[in-house]
């Protein structure tokens, strides 16, 4: 049910889940079946889920970099481990045919 403000226009049907302040119940989901009303709040409502977007996305940017670095580092790590892996198949033959002659 929507509640009323002293001058009896409605403010917003929202959730009793999203009446606190914590951004982290705030999804597309639940905005997008909130019916708002009063613009204020849905501006500020709107505002609060842009900048939770916002940090989500920096904090995805900062992993993929993170990402992208080990991946780099497995890289050159895996060229190391087959040319490590190529000179003992190397000394490996060398020692054995070296027990026929």
């Amino acid at each position: 049910m929507p509640n009323s403000s002293k001058n009896g226009s409605f403010i917003s049907k929202t959730p009793s889940s999203s009446n606190d302040s914590n951004n982290d119940s705030l999804t597309l989901d639940a905005l997008m079946n909130t019916l708002f009303i009063n613009t204020h709040e849905s501006l500020v409502t709107l505002e609060c889920y842009v900048r939770k977007i916002e940090d989500e996305n920096k904090q995805n940017e900062k992993l993929i970099k993170q990402l992208e670095k080990q991946d780099e580092e497995l890289k050159v790590l895996k060229t190391h481990l087959e040319t490590q892996n190529e000179e003992s198949k190397k000394t490996f033959l060398f020692k054995f045919r070296s027990l026929f002659y």
